[in-house]
């Protein structure tokens, strides 16, 4: 692979599985002459009724599923940890690992970096290493579905979270754990919000992801969501290679210009895309006349509404996705059906709560910006795990 090629690759992952990412500005986007709905815009007005409990704290996340059939026979045993990138996947990995340990379990964490050929390599330690079971984060089925395989022929259990099966039915030893559902509530958040400061007003561009199915179809679903709950706005979707995002300056430049109206920006990935948005209003000039907001995982789109450099971001728990990663394993190795449907926390942050949280890795890896981790102990329950 060139270095360019691998530049391309690595640049793709990021903007796709949402990395933390974040460049200075020498301005904000504040959006402060952006069009404003008025008290009486029915459609500001159902939206933002929609996106009032998204702005307070998580209050409880119930967990609709069996306990165990008695506690995981793990203590001392390794558990083999894959993340497709270590670097991206950090406070997934956190996570994974930190409810690992509380079952006793070793876990073994091994990097995927970006390449199929790497996290095969990694899969094939299972066996080497006596693995009691395996945690793919990121890796798609679909590129390396021997190595998949091999380890479900071996009887050696895999969860693959945050990953679609794409037409792979689950085994005995294999399960996958999408998460669209978290994707799903994050993004119509974050669309409502936007209703509720623009209303029927609303002149939208929206930036999806053009070569990841599940997240092509999320954009999509997106636009027609938007649709539905504002016919008369004004909505663009414009799709970008996640390999290219680079080129977002320039769309955002040229969809500004070619549209006076545009009022908001919503990038899937606001994360990613943030800084670049910025980039391409200060180049046409209208770094306060549009706003944008999206949705993402980690410190990085937290920090861009602080500095006033996004509007807000629909912020999605990393740590409940990862506690429920480890819960699908456990199944495996009680041989129990893995839930099609998992928990998820979903908050969207603006100026309004910017001032409660604390800005930190510790805080972004963990819970606390949302609520109180009682799925912890909860989870720890249905394991028969007592601390």
């Amino acid at each position: 692979m060139s270095k360019t090629a691998g530049a391309n690759v690595r640049r793709g992952a990021a903007f796709v599985l949402m990395s933390l990412l974040t460049l200075p500005l020498a301005s904000c986007s504040s959006g402060d002459d952006t069009a404003k709905a008025s008290a009486t815009d029915n459609v500001a007005v159902a939206a933002k009724e929609r996106v009032a409990s998204f702005l307070k704290p998580v209050e409880n996340i119930k967990l609709d599923m069996p306990a165990l059939s008695k506690a995981p026979d793990l203590q001392g045993k390794k558990v083999l940890v894959v993340p497709v990138a270590s670097s991206i996947f950090s406070t997934y990995v956190d996570g994974v690992t930190d409810a690992l340990k509380r079952v006793g379990a070793v876990p073994q964490v091994c990097d995927g970096q970006l390449s199929p050929s790497t996290a095969t390599t990694c899969f094939n330690q299972a066996k080497s290493i006596g693995a009691a079971g395996v945690i793919s984060i990121g890796n798609n089925y679909q590129l390396m579905p021997n190595a998949f395989d091999d380890l479900a022929a071996a009887k050696i259990p895999v969860m693959a979270a945050t990953t679609s099966p794409d037409g792979k039915e689950p085994t005995d030893y294999l399960a996958f754990q999408p998460v669209v559902d978290s994707q799903t509530a994050a993004m119509t958040a974050a669309q409502d919000y936007i209703l509720s400061k623009a209303g029927s007003h609303a002149n939208i561009l929206m930036l999806g992801i053009s070569d990841v199915p599940v997240q092509l179809k999320l954009a999509q679903a997106g636009k027609k969501y938007l649709q539905e709950k504002c016919p008369g706005c004004t909505i663009d979707l414009k799709n970008v290679a996640s390999t290219q995002t680079d080129q977002v300056a320039s769309l955002v430049s040229s969809a500004v210009l070619k549209n006076p109206g545009l009022n908001w920006i919503y990038p899937v990935n606001v994360e990613v895309s943030g800084p670049q948005v910025n980039t391409g209003l200060q180049s046409a000039g209208k770094i306060s006349a549009v706003s944008q907001g999206g949705t993402g995982s980690g410190l990085g789109g937290a920090q861009l509404v602080e500095k006033k450099q996004a509007m807000f971001t629909a912020q999605t728990s990393v740590n409940v996705l990862a506690w429920n990663a480890v819960d699908g394993l456990l199944r495996l190795l009680d041989h129990q059906p893995v839930p099609d449907k998992y928990p998820y926390a979903v908050r969207v942050v603006d100026a309004s709560n910017i001032g409660s949280l604390t800005l930190d890795a510790k805080s972004a890896t963990g819970f606390d910006w949302f609520g109180e981790p009682t799925y912890q102990d909860e989870y720890l329950k249905l394991w028969h795990v007592a601390e």
